[in-house]
């Protein structure tokens, strides 16, 4: 994610997301943390997230491969959302999607 990280598009947002992969049963937790132009991720939970993202690891990796989009995911509830709804709706364009 930080190679396809497009910085000109944050718009001055700072924040962390929090992305739960479900993997036979378990919670894989990640931080995608946008500050200041750059994008940093890690593994572990976010202390404070924006929004958390939560989706099994099919559809998650469909999504960063640009096989399907975060909608398409949330609309047939593959993708799971708590916290700021309109931040979650952008952080597909903060990021070029793979073609």
């Amino acid at each position: 994610m930080p190679d396809t990280s497009r910085p000109e598009r944050e718009g001055g947002s700072c924040a962390d997301s929090q992305w739960v992969v479900v993997d036979e049963g378990s919670d894989l937790p990640w931080v995608t943390a946008t500050h200041g132009g750059a994008c940093e991720v890690r593994s572990g939970p976010a202390d404070s997230p924006k929004v958390t993202l939560r989706a099994d690891l099919v559809s998650f990796v469909k999504m960063i491969a640009g096989a399907a989009n975060g909608t398409q995911l949330f609309m047939t509830g593959k993708l799971k959302l708590s916290g700021d709804m309109m931040y979650a709706m952008k952080i597909e364009s903060l990021f070029e999607r793979p073609t």
